[in-house]
């Protein structure tokens, strides 16, 4: 009962914010401080890193979330350029969505990244104080739970009757969404 079975060290010795699993077991682990995306096999045994510190195209900067769609792809949400990018698990960069603002469909500093099963993103958007939701290309949908209080949500998760729970770090509760953003329950 809570023992750890494995433990490994990050390669570069970063700060650890996201962790996904990949379609082929791997351990996806986002670095905040170095920018990186690394993969380790499930035995800690390091395969790749991508990205690397910087605002262009490909670089990463202050990447929070991470999250692997049924394609393999690996979606990061970053904080420092106000962006979710998408990667494959090679870590070629193929798109980037969001910018900088509080309108919808902009992020103040996204956190984390929950794929659902219906293939829609939600991102955790943590000072614009709201879950965002896209298609995979970026595409705006909808935004909910910036008016129940919901100062800065961070983690998210879905439960398996398909509600959305959401972290915040500052209002200390959790929030249970339906999947259209009514708030049903908080903790």
């Amino acid at each position: 009962q809570g023992q750890v079975i494995r433990s490994f060290k990050v390669k570069n010795g970063g700060w650890v914010y996201g962790i996904a699993l990949s379609r082929t077991g791997n351990v996806i682990v986002s670095d905040w401080s170095n920018g990186y995306i690394s993969i380790y096999t499930a035995a800690g045994e390091f395969v790749r890193q991508f990205g690397g510190k910087g605002k262009d195209e490909g670089q990463l900067s202050n990447p929070f979330g991470v999250a692997v769609n049924k394609d393999g792809h690996i979606f990061v949400a970053e904080c420092g350029v106000h962006c979710v990018s998408v990667f494959t698990e090679e870590g070629t960069f193929l798109y980037r969505f969001g910018h900088k603002g509080k309108a919808e469909g902009k992020f103040y500093c996204p956190h984390y990244i929950l794929i659902r099963p219906d293939d829609l993103v939600y991102v955790t958007d943590g000072f614009n104080d709201c879950i965002q939701v896209f298609q995979q290309n970026g595409q705006f949908i909808r935004q909910f739970g910036n008016s129940f209080g919901n100062r800065n949500p961070e983690g998210i998760a879905v439960t398996s009757d398909g509600h959305i729970v959401v972290a915040s770090r500052s209002a200390n509760k959790l929030s249970i969404f339906t999947q259209d953003g009514q708030c049903v329950h908080e903790v």
